[in-house]
């Protein structure tokens, strides 16, 4: 049984714009990391990492990506996979769905990419399919999150290098502080604390890419003790230390085959 056809690294430049186009086979995508605005038909979301989306084929979809364009791990289902998720979900329609595990899966995807060895190709496909489930199961489950959680993700990425207290988010989003801990954890499985480290090291492995600064100096820049503390929280959510992931290039496409 095949599971995906493919699964890639894409890249999309800062300040771009696709203009409305479709494709001719269906795909599932994972934030890895930046912002962009989609619309398909008359609405328009943004999507940023802790997203999960489906594009059926041949819907008609554009694309703008805001100022830091965006990373995403493109996945293309093969048949059984489309044929067991249309068991439990209607597929007809685009939809997307927001977990911080969606990011964890996305980060661990985008490490194996630039890893590329032997066992990369049996790690992506696992990845991919746990990370399937999740979506199969998120669009199933009627106990969606309340619409102030988002904003609440959108404030982290936006302060994840500050220091701010869980007042700082509730305020910023206008909730009650109790509030916050409970709803991230039903709904994205981690703290406000677990939350803003995952997104440090967001900002690690953009800088890793983009700059030639030593990584002691990015490990202060992102918030962290010193070169050691950065390495091991690193290696805990991409696989790979942070000098590894800046040496490799990501693989442009590693094809998986299911079992």
């Amino acid at each position: 049984m095949t599971w995906f056809s493919s699964i890639k690294l894409v890249e999309y430049r800062p300040n771009s714009r696709m203009e409305s186009h479709a494709h001719e086979q269906a795909s599932l995508s994972l934030i890895v990391d930046g912002r962009y605005d989609e619309q398909v038909q008359d609405k328009t979301a943004r999507h940023g990492p802790g997203h999960m989306l489906y594009c059926p084929a041949g819907v008609e979809h554009a694309q703008s990506f805001l100022g830091a364009g965006a990373w995403q791990a493109l996945i293309t289902p093969a048949s059984d996979c489309l044929d067991a998720l249309s068991e439990g979900i209607d597929l007809a329609d685009a939809s997307f769905q927001t977990s911080e595990q969606f990011a964890t899966l996305g980060r661990r995807m985008a490490g194996e990419l630039r890893r590329s060895d032997r066992f990369s190709s049996l790690a992506l496909e696992a990845l991919a399919l746990e990370a399937a489930t999740l979506f199969a199961r998120a669009t199933c489950s009627h106990d969606r999150p309340p619409r102030w959680l988002l904003r609440v993700l959108d404030y982290v990425r936006d302060h994840g290098s500050q220091v701010f207290t869980i007042d700082d988010v509730a305020r910023a989003v206008e909730c009650r502080p109790e509030d916050i801990g409970p709803a991230l954890k039903a709904h994205h499985g981690v703290s406000l604390a677990g939350l803003a480290r995952r997104c440090r090291l967001e900002a690690v492995a953009r800088m890793l890419v983009a700059d030639e600064l030593p990584i002691s100096a990015i490990a202060v820049d992102c918030g962290f003790c010193d070169q050691a503390h950065l390495t091991r929280a690193f290696k805990s959510v991409y696989g790979i230390t942070p000098g590894a992931f800046r040496r490799m290039k990501p693989a442009t496409a590693l094809l998986t085959k299911g079992r």
